[in-house]
């Protein structure tokens, strides 16, 4: 692989380009190497314990950023523009204002499309990084990290259960399913197509019964606490569809939720 990032290969027909990072990159990731699972087999750890000759794919969290931006791909509302000042997406109350000494002191949240950006975008002040990347191992960015911590933390869960921008993605996401059922009241189909989305898999057998189970539990609960599903359904700017049900939607949502905070939504596989 070395010898031939240096010695370079045709590209789109034309010359040999030696040293060309691009490539080298797209060679790894297209690889089969690099695309094993980490489910392995009896024989391969035993070949191979200590995965010294990649008998098996890494098993990892992803990165801070990484979950963010997978929350809002997963619901389509991840915007795919490109380039551009920071952005100031949702970050709870009073943060800047409390530990700011001087210049912005005060944090002003975008609107619109902007906060639906990618995370890489995210204005970033050393004195107030955000909350939701700190608890997933960001670099505070005081000083120079070569590789970053990888925990997992009952802080993460909470994020993902309540920041707000998991919580509109996980209910964009459930909007977007139910409209597919096109008027169906097949809320099996929308929680396979909330999973996919979620996890690249279909539920297994117990995961749709105990999916389909919390959903009818949610909707009665919905149903007897209309206060409840308007408060779930006000979090975020993302507009509801007036065309659903909200109780269904509030249900369907937690449900999305619950989904989000499975293992295989964070953790590399």
């Amino acid at each position: 692989l070395a010898v031939k990032f240096r010695e370079g290969g045709p590209s789109h027909g034309g010359p040999s380009q030696g040293w060309n990072y691009k490539l080298l990159q797209k060679e790894i990731v297209m690889s089969a190497t690099y695309r094993q699972s980490s489910v392995t087999k009896p024989e391969l750890l035993e070949l191979d314990p200590n995965n010294l000759l990649y008998a098996r794919g890494p098993s990892y969290r992803i990165s801070a950023e990484q979950v963010r931006d997978a929350a809002l791909a997963s619901s389509g509302l991840l915007s795919p523009h490109i380039g551009g000042p920071s952005v100031h997406p949702y970050q709870p109350d009073g943060i800047w204002e409390a530990l700011a000494t001087r210049n912005a002191v005060q944090y002003v949240q975008d609107h619109g499309d902007t906060l639906y950006r990618r995370s890489m975008y995210t204005i970033w002040k050393r004195s107030s990084p955000p909350p939701m990347m700190l608890n997933f191992d960001a670099s505070e960015r005081h000083f120079c990290s070569v590789k970053r911590q990888k925990t997992s933390t009952p802080l993460q869960a909470l994020v993902t259960l309540n920041d707000p921008q998991f919580v509109e993605a996980a209910r964009v996401l459930a909007q977007r399913s139910l409209l597919l059922n096109g008027g169906s009241d097949d809320n099996v189909k929308a929680i396979n197509r909330i999973f996919m989305a979620l996890s690249s898999r279909p539920p297994r057998a117990n995961e749709l019964e105990a999916l389909t189970q919390l959903y009818q539990e949610e909707y009665q609960d919905f149903v007897k606490n209309p206060k409840r599903a308007a408060e779930l359904l006000g979090v975020g700017e993302y507009p509801v569809d007036k065309l659903l049900n909200k109780n269904e939607l509030a249900a369907m949502t937690i449900v999305a939720s619950t989904i989000m905070n499975f293992d295989e939504f964070v953790i590399k596989r």
